[in-house]
């Protein structure tokens, strides 16, 4: 008998710790930023990625590669309408995929329930494992920006004069707010341990941040910008901090 020719995974043996290193990388990647497992009805484990109107284009970039390492064929879906922090509200997308037998998984193994018994994803060594540039590419993409705060520092003269100097005080950040000091730290050495670059770890009032100066920028940028995508651009445009 004619032997038949191996297909591509199919749904039924795909499993996420057998993924290729840099699509596993990929998946991961979309994980730490915007996109997250949840629970349907407490019982079905889901993948859920949402993005505002302003980057539908960068949501639907990030769908086409995770429909061919899941090997789905899942739209974006959308605009809906929700509630923003503000009181006002903005058009969502969002990317989905129901699968709890594929994501289950890796849920259990990096969603910890809190003392308030609600589970979020956390970051571990473990989760960080193998995650390459591409990954810190999507993380810049979702949570990263570029920004430049001009600053004057007053230097006294010999003459008794004052003098005002400007200073760039701080040229890019990563949003972080959503993991603890903790998971920073983890953060903050991966990223070293992958670009050299060492962020500080600081606070915007309440809420964490990763925080870049701008010669850490400049060693930054060039490194993950070959992983970005023409939509997102902007996020490694380095004429907005160099002046």
């Amino acid at each position: 008998m004619r032997n038949q020719p191996e297909g591509p995974t199919t749904r039924s043996d795909l499993n996420l710790d057998n993924l290729e290193p840099s699509d596993s990388s990929f998946l991961r990647g979309c994980l730490i930023g915007d996109g997250w497992l949840g629970l349907q009805r407490r019982r079905s484990v889901h993948l859920r990625i949402g993005h505002s109107s302003k980057q539908v284009e960068w949501l639907q970039w990030k769908a086409k590669r995770l429909n061919q390492i899941l090997n789905k064929e899942r739209p974006v879906l959308g605009p809906y309408r929700v509630s923003d922090s503000k009181g006002g509200t903005h058009q969502s997308y969002l990317y989905c995929v129901d699968d709890h037998a594929l994501f289950s998984p890796w849920f259990n193994r990096w969603y910890i329930p809190r003392e308030n018994q609600k589970t979020r994803k956390t970051i571990t060594p473990d989760f960080l494992s193998g995650l390459d540039l591409q990954a810190l590419a999507i993380l810049w993409c979702d949570d990263g920006s570029l920004w430049h705060a001009k600053r004057h520092k007053k230097h006294v003269l010999s003459s008794g004069e004052t003098k005002l100097y400007p200073y760039v005080e701080t040229a890019g950040s990563i949003a972080t707010c959503c993991f603890t000091f903790e998971e920073n730290k983890l953060l903050a050495k991966w990223i070293e341990s992958l670009t050299g670059v060492k962020p500080l770890i600081s606070k915007s009032k309440k809420y964490l941040l990763l925080r870049f100066c701008k010669s850490k920028v400049i060693e930054l940028i060039p490194q993950i910008k070959p992983f970005v995508p023409e939509c997102m651009s902007y996020k490694v445009d380095l004429s907005q901090c160099i002046k």
